[in-house]
């Protein structure tokens, strides 16, 4: 048996780093492990598909040969965005699906999304995955599974564009990072009648102009001049596997996921009222205030894409979204985090009145708040931090513990958690004034300055 690091088996999941915790012959026997999994011994049909990094083609031949040697049916649809791999599971007659993604991770990572009927799997389901590998319940088949391809673009594209024609052309930017969602996303938006400018559409898995985060405000600085220069509404970003969305207006407001939720929500509860809005610990404070004055009920979930689409579904919401820029619609769509028809979304939105994106952001008052904060600490220690943090705030504040700790400050509030996917540990501040939030930080600072591990910022 290689040997295998237990870490890159996380909460929502399966995340490592290339030639160091990952290889063909790891993401072999990995796929074997989710065919194993996912089927028993049934071998029933599994899609999967891959982003553009340069490691990505390897795995996507290594995962076939794993779910094959249990005896799954591969369906292979090839090189695309997160999303599309999701569509399969609704368009093809599969049982799941597997995405091969780093994500927003750097490049020298790469990972594992992964999907049993239409329904992502995390938490405890993943650990099992790690268990049926060293335990050594490999399933071998007497007969290997088959392979076959199939290219489901147009149908994606179909898809993300139903129902969702401008009732007037908006011109847009589109920066796509250099990602693999690129191509087919500017094939979308232009579907659906936008004016798509294109940059950085070309997929490169050596992301040579800026990584594709969308949460990161410097990677957004060639989007916001190029909105700027040819007189755009809108500008849209999209993380590397097209799952995460970012945006900005024509005076080059950021757009945080928050926010968007904040637009989306209105004509959405103006249909549905008291319906449910989830959206994760990171949030602001003005986000449950708008929907509860619109009328719905806001529901507070961790942080997470499978976590905050499980509480989707628990909650039957018809919206769901992070901070970060998952945005999960089952109003007129299929309730996965989808950058592309959440882009072709805002854009309706903002065809469909008189108002321009600005204007709309207009009324959305700017936070006092940090962005989310990724601070450096161990992957072994991090998870222990925080508890300790969370019981040392617990005896002097109200804490809201749905993940990490939330801190109800006087004016404000505070969270720190630990990240599910990095080595880090992700503080963010909200407060009514400057003052409190340095405050704030400040506090929570001088907890997280307790432990040699963790490297705060200089500043």
């Amino acid at each position: 048996m290689v040997p295998l690091n237990p870490l890159i088996f996380r909460e929502y999941d399966i995340r490592g780093i290339v030639d160091t915790d990952l290889s063909p012959e790891i993401v072999k026997i990995i796929g074997q492990s989710l065919g194993t999994h996912l089927s028993g011994k049934q071998g029933p049909k599994i899609a999967i598909s891959c982003d553009n990094r340069l490691s990505s083609p390897c795995y996507y031949e290594a995962l076939r040969e794993g779910l094959c040697a249990s005896g799954c049916h591969v369906v292979g649809v090839g090189m695309g965005p997160t999303p599309c791999l999701s569509f399969a599971t609704h368009h093809l007659d599969v049982a799941g699906g597997i995405q091969i993604t780093g994500s927003h991770n750097p490049p020298e990572f790469n990972g594992f999304k992964i999907t049993r009927g239409n329904e992502s799997i995390h938490g405890d389901e993943i650990q099992e995955i790690r268990r049926i590998i060293e335990e050594g319940r490999l399933h071998t088949a007497e007969s290997p599974g088959t392979f076959s391809e199939q290219n489901i673009h147009a149908e994606y594209i179909d898809r993300v564009a139903k129902d969702l024609t401008l009732q007037r052309p908006v011109k847009m930017v589109l920066d796509a990072g250099n990602g693999v969602a690129g191509p087919i996303a500017g094939d979308a938006l232009r579907a659906i009648g936008a004016e798509v400018v294109e940059l950085y559409c070309e997929p490169d898995g050596t992301y040579p102009n800026h990584h594709p985060d969308p949460t990161i405000p410097k990677n957004l600085e060639m989007l916001i001049a190029t909105v700027r220069k040819t007189g755009a509404e809108v500008g849209i970003a999209l993380d590397g596997d097209g799952d995460r969305i970012g945006a900005v207006d024509s005076n080059g407001r950021i757009i945080w996921g928050d926010e968007l939720l904040i637009l989306y929500s209105e004509p959405i509860l103006a249909r549905r009222p008291g319906e449910a809005i989830v959206f994760d610990v990171k949030c602001s404070s003005r986000l449950a205030d708008a929907i509860k004055s619109m009328g719905g009920r806001p529901v507070m979930s961790p942080t997470g894409h499978s976590l905050v689409r499980a509480n989707l579904v628990k909650e039957k919401a018809p919206l769901a979204g992070e901070l970060s820029g998952h945005i999960f619609f089952s109003d007129g769509y299929l309730g996965y985090d989808d950058a592309i028809y959440a882009a072709g979304r805002l854009l309706h939105l903002v065809a469909s009145g008189n108002q321009t994106l600005a204007e709309r952001m207009a009324h959305i008052p700017a936070s006092i708040s940090t962005p989310e904060l990724r601070i450096e600490c161990t992957d072994k220690e991090k998870f222990e931090i925080v508890d300790t943090l969370r019981a040392h705030f617990r005896s002097r504040y109200e804490t809201i513990e749905v993940d990490g700790a939330r801190i109800i400050f006087e004016k404000g509030w505070g969270l720190v958690r630990a990240s599910n996917t990095q080595p880090v540990i992700v503080c963010r501040f909200e407060a009514e004034d400057h003052a409190s939030l340095d405050a704030y930080r400040q506090e929570v600072f001088e907890q997280l300055g307790r432990f040699p591990s963790v490297k705060l910022p200089n500043e």
